[in-house]
């Protein structure tokens, strides 16, 4: 099989050359350079030249000394922006501190209670036995050791097993009851 040709069109790079020109502050030399680079583009098609922004006439040219102090000053803020210093720092840490932390509620320790009541009525003590569920599904009575009374103002009982009445295999660190649970052993 023969290779194939390969058909590479050179690039028409002209038009970049304008971009090379040193900036004047006369805008009539700017435009007439505009101008001829235009002139040169053969290739460009009406509507690509109907698209094109219209250049800077003189009447133009008297309001944009107001404009180019405004762009003057919003360079001049841009540039501590863009250059990294000391301020930026100052500013990042002021941030870290408006970034609080979410504070905790206070810690209200309960208030322990000499006797609670439950529904039927019947008060209890600690050192009271009661019945408590164990882990293995009997009830088993168990000794009262503090009731108190928590923030939102439930009441409840703590309690320990006898070592004796665990059966073998098995440990129990006691537990916690509702207060309005509470039954009498």
């Amino acid at each position: 099989m023969p290779p194939k040709k390969q058909n590479r069109k050179k690039l028409d790079l002209t038009h970049l050359a304008g971009l090379t020109t040193p900036v004047t502050s006369e805008p009539d030399k700017v435009n007439q350079e505009l101008s001829d680079s235009s002139a040169q583009d053969s290739s460009e098609t009406a509507d690509d030249a109907s698209n094109r922004l219209p250049l800077k006439s003189e009447n133009v040219e008297q309001s944009v000394p107001q404009d180019s102090e405004a762009t003057t000053e919003e360079s001049a803020t841009a540039k501590p922006e863009a250059e990294p210093s000391s301020h930026e720092d100052v500013e990042l840490s002021d941030r870290r501190q408006e970034i609080k932390k979410p504070q905790r509620s206070e810690f209200k320790s309960s208030k322990m209670l000499s006797s609670v009541t439950n529904t039927n009525g019947e008060v209890f003590k600690p050192g009271d036995r009661i019945l408590a569920k164990s882990p293995w599904g009997a009830r088993v009575p168990v000794e009262i050791k503090t009731v108190y009374q928590d923030s939102e103002g439930n009441t409840w009982a703590h309690y320990l097993p006898n070592e004796e009445q665990l059966p073998s295999g098995w440990s129990w660190l006691g537990g916690c009851t509702r207060a309005t649970l509470l039954l009498k052993a």
